[in-house]
């Protein structure tokens, strides 16, 4: 998974010099497994390792390899990397290419910042309709503005309504040919002129078409948003006394327009002037001409988005023009541009066009922050990044857990809280999935390590963890691992750190004291055990286990407690096969493997889903003898920011365009480049929104408590 997150970035520099930056983890990782590449030097600021070899190559200061090298990878996590890079840009030529793990070129010149159009504010519009009697407004992506990428993209919903009827014709080929037929003849038709056409060509039945034609109106209605301050400009237009009019090139008659317009709260305007009412177009100056006839030799403006439409055959027409850019074309000039690169179905069409209704709905925004895109309110923020993955996780498990009504399948806390809920909503309102039944359930790392060990094969795969905590001193891994004191019987590794210590010296060294583990774990498995029999959950065939980034601890664990294998189902994976799993036939991921903190989104941002997805209690720690459960409160979540995000994602699914969502999934890729925009390359986000993410964990070395949102947007050092 590595090399080919690697490979997407640096394959195009296989031939040139590449410095690794850095001796940690994800060094060592890339020049172990990273394979075709001339990774000629490592480099440190570090004087210890200065003149050590790391992985074979002799570590060296920047200054000494400067003029060898043609691209530096810095190998660290987010909040190191930005360090790094502050520390070393200014030493840094420009020819020389920087990147991130994540494949972002640091030193890059930010092409999007450099855009006239940032310059113009909603005083310019103000300004410029004060200066005229008569204001002309377009309607769709000006002041309204379709929640689609694309405006066919309503006809491939109206497909699946044909498909589900089990009706045999090609309704978006049909309804795409038809109306292309007639405006290749030059004509202006309205909606009831493309449907006779349909039928004409097809001889499909009217009542079919009808229905097609409703659900068409039906959906275009529905999915239209305010461009708001476009919208603020026209109420001012008619409260000062403008004369207002609504001029569009459209085959939706003026009824349907009156309506949409109406609900959407803007009225006020004199007349709406639709093309195919009247016959003629603002693209051959028709529609301008007519304005122009009604309102004699009054001073008009045009507010428009289409640079010819809108602008150029106004200004032919001797009309004053305002360019508003629309929500599509602010997007292809923005940080976000390169999101339609991952657009490859109609089901991503259907997603990247919600998207850019909740960032681009206003018109001037982009002003503000030269071209990135600003999530400056949790809403935003959860819509537009945790919404869509969370939606490809939940629709993934439901396609993996068809038919298995016979099965149970358990969500792990306190990260699997909201996805249960969605999920067991689908479970109950379609039983014809055959879904199994759902449960939140009890567990963590801590409950797992102390309660599974049942024989000295147990201590020895709780003790292969030792890799991820090797910075960590030895004897206070040992002690946090097995929530046991250990300083007197571990005395020998007493001051040193697991990098310096063997996996096999310290499993013999600790087997010795095995029967002081099994004591202390026989009780706390009691314990377990009683809660898991009273969810029932040893009723069910099968049982399935629901994680997000998963080594595979929660499986191997409940496996054991409960005698029989169970299965997991995970966003992504770690390491397998690897102690805790041996045999891979019982996981399965939908990102499959993965790095922690390198090389992918979701390894380096799934902190953020495991806190939005959260219940408001703390880390389980443990269960008294009746089985209720204990929590650690110290470690509880700020609960205005759990309630804001999963309301938001809720919100988002419910106002999907297509209601059977997990039937139809984007495409991987593209929810993962949606989480990707939390990058600080990519966004800017208030300080209000990230100071919520305030996190406590007391299994994470030396950073116990940290800002998740800062730690991955490279803006924190690890401890707070």
């Amino acid at each position: 998974m590595l090399q080919k997150n690697i490979d997407c970035f640096l394959s195009k520099y296989r031939e040139c010099s590449i410095a690794i930056y850095g001796t940690g983890l994800n060094a060592e990782r890339v020049l172990r497994n990273v394979k075709g590449y001339r990774f000629n030097y490592v480099i440190s600021s570090d004087t210890d390792w200065i003149g050590c070899y790391f992985e074979g190559i002799k570590v060296e200061k920047l200054e000494n390899v400067i003029e060898y090298i043609d691209v530096i990878l810095i190998a660290a996590v987010p909040s190191i990397t930005r360090i790094i890079y502050e520390r070393i840009k200014e030493e840094v030529p420009q020819d020389i290419v920087i990147f991130d793990m994540m494949g972002n070129q640091l030193n890059k010149k930010r092409n999007f910042c450099e855009n006239e159009y940032w310059r113009i504010r909603k005083t310019d519009l103000i300004a410029a309709i004060d200066m005229h009697d008569v204001i002309s407004f377009d309607i769709f992506d000006t002041l309204l503005m379709r929640r689609f990428l694309f405006p066919n993209t309503v006809f491939k919903i109206v497909s699946r309504y044909v498909e589900e009827r089990g009706w045999t014709f090609d309704f978006f080929e049909l309804r795409t040919d038809a109306e292309k037929q007639m405006y290749v003849k030059g004509m202006n038709p309205t909606l009831n002129d493309i449907y006779n056409q349909i039928e004409k060509n097809s001889g499909i039945s009217c009542i079919q078409l009808d229905k097609c034609k409703e659900l068409e109106i039906k959906i275009e209605k529905e999915n239209l948003i305010l461009r708001k301050d476009v919208a603020e400009a026209f109420h001012y237009a008619v409260n000062n006394g403008k004369k207002v009019y609504i001029t569009s090139d459209m085959y939706l008659p003026k009824k349907v327009l009156d309506s949409a317009l109406a609900e959407k709260g803007i009225k006020g305007y004199i007349e709406i002037l639709v093309s195919c009412e009247e016959k003629s177009s603002k693209q051959n100056g028709g529609l301008y001409k007519h304005l122009k006839d009604i309102v004699n030799d009054e001073s008009i403006i045009h507010i428009g988005d289409d640079l010819y439409a809108d602008i150029e055959m106004a200004a032919a027409n001797d009309i004053d023009t305002f360019y508003v850019m629309s929500a599509k074309d602010l997007f292809l000039h923005s940080s976000a541009a390169h999101l339609l690169s991952y657009v490859h179905t109609a089901e991503d069409e259907i997603l990247l066009g919600v998207i850019l209704g909740e960032i681009f709905g206003d018109a001037f925004l982009l002003g503000k922050t030269k071209g990135s895109i600003m999530l400056n309110t949790i809403d935003k923020l959860a819509k537009i990044c945790l919404a869509p993955i969370t939606m490809q996780f939940v629709g993934w498990l439901v396609e993996s857990l068809r038919r298995k009504e016979k099965d149970i399948v358990l969500f792990v806390s306190r990260d699997g809280y909201y996805l249960e809920k969605l999920y067991r909503k689908i479970q109950e309102t379609h039983p014809e999935l055959k879904l199994p039944v759902s449960q939140y359930f009890y567990t963590s790392r801590k409950i797992m390590n102390e309660a599974v060990a049942q024989d000295v094969s147990d201590i020895a795969v709780l003790l292969s963890t030792i890799d991820e905590y090797r910075k960590s001193e030895t004897v206070e891994y040992v002690e946090r691992l097995f929530q046991i004191p250990f300083s007197e019987e571990l005395s020998d590794f007493c001051g040193r750190s697991l990098n310096k210590v063997s996996y096999d010296e310290l499993v013999q060294s600790v087997a010795k004291h095995k029967e002081k583990i099994f004591s202390h774990s026989v009780n706390v498995r009691r314990n377990y055990k009683t809660y898991i029999h009273s969810t029932g959950i040893m009723d069910y065939q099968d049982v399935y286990l629901v994680d997000l980034v998963s080594h595979g601890t929660s499986r191997y664990g409940l496996s054991r407690i409960v005698g029989k294998e169970v299965y997991l189902l995970a966003l992504g994976t770690t390491k397998l096969p690897n102690a805790f799993v041996k045999d891979t036939a019982y996981v399965n991921s939908l990102y499959g493997e993965m790095i922690i903190g390198a090389g992918s989104v979701i390894g380096t941002m799934f902190a953020v889903l495991e806190l939005a997805y959260s219940s408001k209690d703390g880390q389980a720690m443990g269960f008294d003898k009746k089985g209720q459960v204990i929590f650690d409160k110290k470690t509880k979540y700020n609960e205005f920011l759990l309630e804001k995000i999963q309301k938001s994602i809720a919100e988002f699914i419910e106002f999907y365009p297509d209601r059977k969502w997990f039937s139809y999934l984007c495409s991987k890729d593209l929810a993962e480049a949606l989480l990707g925009l939390l990058d600080a390359e990519v966004s800017d986000i208030s300080d209000d929104v990230k100071n919520l993410f305030d996190f406590s964990d007391l299994f994470q070395e030396k950073r116990q408590k940290y800002n998740v949102l800062k730690l991955i947007r490279g803006e924190v050092d690890l401890a707070l």
